[in-house]
C-alpha cells in the first residue's frame, strides 16, 4: 500500500524519486598555453572513468588533455557549456564557372544529405544551351518573317510575291517547330527523354594524415645512397604519392604485412610516408618554418643539414626565396640529417577493416604491428606510434629503440607518457591524445 501511495505521489509531481548516484567530472584542456577546467556530472554506469571520458569530449571539442573524478580547482572552475544538438556537417555550395558566360545557363549548388552529394549540372547545362539556341533560332525566324513581309510589300504584285509568301510560310513553320520540339519529344518518346536526372555521388570522409614534420637529428652520419623502389604489395595500402623505400626495407615490410594479415587482426599495413627527396624535405621545412613568425617551425620540422645554424644564417642574410633555399640546401645538405630523407624511415599503421583515419587507431592492432616491426629489425620512435626506422641504418639514434614498449609513447613536446594498453581505440589527433573507445 505504501509503495502504491509513493508511486502515485511521484506520478503527480510530489515527493522524491530516487535516481542513480552521480559524480562530478573535471575536464581539462589547454588553450594558448593556459590550462582551463570545466565541470560536468556523470551517472553511475559501473565505470565512471569511462563515462567521464565520454562526457568531457563534447565539452572540450575533442581536445581534452586530462580528466579527474573530482571538482575543478576554484581558480579554474567554469560552468560547462551546453553541447549543441548534433548537426550534419555543412559544406559551402559550389557551382561550375564557364569560360564564356551564357545567360540562360544557371547552375544550382550541390546538395549534401545523408552522406550523399547530388548535382544536376549536366542537365542544367544542356537545358541552358537549348534555351539559348532556341532564342537565337527564334530571333532568326522572326527576322526572316520581317524580310518576307518587306519583300511582299515591295513586290507590288510582281513575280516576287510568291517568293515572299514562301519565305514567310517557311519561317513561321520553323518557328512553330522550334517551340514544339519539347512537346513532340515528350509525346513520341515519353518524358524520360527530356528529363535529366541529377547525379548522386557518395561523399568520402576526409582522413587527416600525419603532417610532414619531424624532430631534428643530432650528429648525423655521412650521406649514403640506396636504390629506391615503389612499395607495391597486396597487403600494403599506400597513402602517399611518393611511397618509395629501399629494397631491404620493402622486403621486410612485405614480411610484416603478410604476418599482420595472417594474425588474428586480419589487417593490412597502411604506409603513409616513406623516403622523401631532399627537394621535398627542404620545401616542407621552408613552408613550415621560414614562412612563420620568427622562423618558428609549426609543426616541428627537420632540416637535413650538418650545420643548420650557418645555413639558416645564410638564408636569412640573403633573403632566399623557396627556389634558392632548395637549390642551396641540395648542395650543402646531408640526407642522413633527417629520418625521412634517409632511406630507412617509414610511417606505417595497422588498418583493420579500413578503420584508420584522423590519427585514430586500434591500439591492440597497432601494438601487434609494432611487435612485428621489431621482430623484423625496425625500431619505433618513442614519440610516434607510427614512425619506424630500420635499426641497422636508423637516424634517430637516441629516440628510436628496439626495446620501445609497444603500448607506450611520449607525447611530442612534453614529458607526458601515454599507456594505451587499457584502451580499444586511441586518438592522437591535433594533440588530443584521448581514449575514444574503451571496449569494442
Amino acid at each position: 500500500m505504501a509503495a502504491l501511495i509513493f508511486g502515485l505521489m511521484a506520478a503527480a509531481g510530489f515527493g522524491y524519486v530516487p535516481t542513480a548516484a552521480a559524480a562530478t567530472c573535471a575536464c581539462y584542456q589547454t588553450v594558448n598555453g593556459l590550462e582551463t577546467c570545466a565541470e560536468t556530472t556523470v551517472p553511475d554506469t559501473g565505470d565512471q572513468n569511462i563515462a567521464c571520458v565520454s562526457a568531457c569530449e563534447p565539452i572540450t571539442g575533442g581536445t581534452t588533455t586530462r580528466y579527474e573524478l573530482a571538482a575543478c580547482p576554484p581558480q579554474q572552475s567554469v560552468p560547462a557549456p551546453v553541447a549543441p544538438p548534433p548537426t550534419s556537417p555543412t559544406r559551402p555550395g559550389i557551382t561550375p564557372r564557364l569560360e564564356i558566360n551564357i545567360p540562360t545557363i544557371v547552375f544550382t549548388p550541390q546538395s549534401i544529405e545523408s552522406g550523399k552529394m547530388t548535382v544536376n549540372w549536366i542537365g542544367e547545362y544542356i537545358t541552358g544551351i537549348y534555351r539559348y539556341l532556341l532564342a537565337i533560332a527564334g530571333t532568326v525566324a522572326i527576322v526572316m518573317i520581317m524580310v518576307g513581309g518587306l519583300q511582299y510589300t515591295l513586290s507590288a504584285g510582281g513575280a516576287d510575291v510568291g517568293k515572299a509568301k514562301a519565305r514567310i510560310t517557311n519561317a513561321a513553320i520553323g518557328l512553330v517547330l522550334l517551340f514544339s520540339v519539347y512537346l513532340i519529344l515528350t509525346v513520341v518518346y515519353g518524358p524520360r527523354l527530356t528529363v535529366f536526372n541529377p547525379l548522386t555521388l557518395q561523399v568520402i570522409a576526409r582522413e587527416d594524415m600525419p603532417p610532414d614534420g619531424e624532430h631534428e637529428v643530432e650528429n648525423p652520419d655521412p650521406p649514403t645512397s640506396e636504390q629506391l623502389v615503389r612499395a607495391v604489395d597486396p597487403n600494403i595500402l599506400l597513402n602517399c604519392n611518393d611511397c618509395d623505400v629501399s629494397e631491404p626495407v620493402l622486403e621486410k615490410l612485405k614480411l610484416v604485412a603478410a604476418e599482420l594479415q595472417a594474425s588474428t587482426f586480419k589487417s593490412q599495413l597502411r604506409l603513409t610516408s616513406a623516403t622523401r627527396s631532399m627537394e621535398k624535405q627542404l620545401t616542407v621545412y621552408y613552408n613550415n618554418c621560414l614562412t612563420r613568425p620568427n622562423w618558428k617551425c609549426d609543426p616541428s620540422t627537420c632540416l637535413p643539414m650538418d650545420n643548420r645554424t650557418d645555413f639558416l644564417n645564410q638564408a636569412r642574410a640573403g633573403n632566399w626565396t623557396l627556389q634558392q633555399f632548395v637549390e642551396e640546401g641540395v648542395k650543402q645538405g646531408n640526407p642522413n640529417g633527417c629520418p625521412h630523407t634517409n632511406y630507412a624511415a617509414v610511417d606505417v599503421w595497422c588498418d583493420r577493416n579500413h578503420s584508420f583515419g584522423n590519427f585514430t587507431f586500434n591500439t591492440a592492432c597497432q601494438a601487434e604491428l609494432t611487435r612485428l616491426m621489431r621482430k623484423h629489425g625496425f625500431c619505433r620512435l618513442n614519440t610516434e606510434v607510427w614512425h619506424f626506422e630500420l635499426d641497422t641504418a636508423k637516424v634517430s639514434k637516441t629516440t628510436c629503440s628496439l626495446s620501445q614498449n609497444e603500448w607506450e609513447y611520449v607525447q611530442p613536446g612534453t614529458s607526458t607518457q601515454h599507456n594505451i594498453q587499457s584502451c580499444y581505440r586511441w586518438s592522437a589527433n591535433k594533440g588530443a591524445h584521448n581514449c575514444i573507445m574503451q571496449t569494442p
